[in-house]
């Protein structure tokens, strides 16, 4: 059984937060509230965490998935080529529902077999898990969820078959927001919309040439 504990209990909100980094550098893998859904997520530079979120999902192995980091130091350690014109979606959209693709660099684990090239990156806009990602390392998360089943937004919507096989579970007493983010690729020019959400197309693009 997971170890299972209440974010809203303000009294033990740094302790919790310690946990769950001691948590994600020991390579377990947590199911954690960000600023949209619950997240299955695990150390980005565990090779063994990762793996274990793609089963523990029934997920493809040649879907990556998304990396959530605390600030944008966070952000060397996964890509050295950022576009000029991305710095503009930076500026304006992080921290928040935008997830940049970038090329990736270093011992970063964004999918099973560690093949993908590239890598999705989104600058969280969530105090707690802000703070859990800055006393760990950046995390890969999807959505606390067997593959093709819905997104949970509240607690009760976790299924069981996920609480009892995963290490931790941290939960709101409130339903989260069910906001997708938008995901755009600045690998090359023209930067490409790869899923509009929370932030329009229309939005985007007052910013930075993009196609669809």
């Amino acid at each position: 059984m997971s170890k299972i504990l209440d974010l809203n209990s303000q009294s033990n909100f740094d302790e919790i937060i310690n946990l769950c980094a001691k948590l994600i550098q020991q390579d377990k893998v947590l199911i954690l509230p960000t600023d949209t859904i619950y997240g299955l997520c695990a150390n980005a530079f565990s090779k063994k965490a990762v793996e274990r979120i793609f089963s523990i999902k029934k997920r493809p192995s040649n879907k990556p998935l998304i990396v959530l980091i605390s600030n944008l130091r966070q952000l060397s350690l996964l890509t050295n080529e950022i576009p000029k014109d991305a710095i503009l979606l930076i500026e304006k959209f992080w921290p928040g529902p935008l997830t940049l693709i970038f090329k990736k660099h270093g011992e970063v684990f964004n999918d099973s077999k560690n093949e993908s090239k590239t890598i999705a990156v989104r600058l969280i806009n969530d105090d707690f898990l802000k703070q859990v990602i800055e006393k760990s390392n950046p995390i890969v998360s999807t959505s606390a969820n067997i593959s093709g089943n819905d997104f949970p937004l509240h607690f009760s919507d976790i299924s069981k078959e996920l609480i009892n096989i995963v290490d931790c579970i941290v939960f709101r007493k409130e339903k989260l927001l069910n906001h997708e983010s938008t995901i755009v690729s600045v690998v090359k020019k023209p930067f490409k919309l790869i899923r509009e959400g929370a932030i329009s197309f229309d939005e985007i693009s007052k910013f930075v040439k993009i196609e669809k």
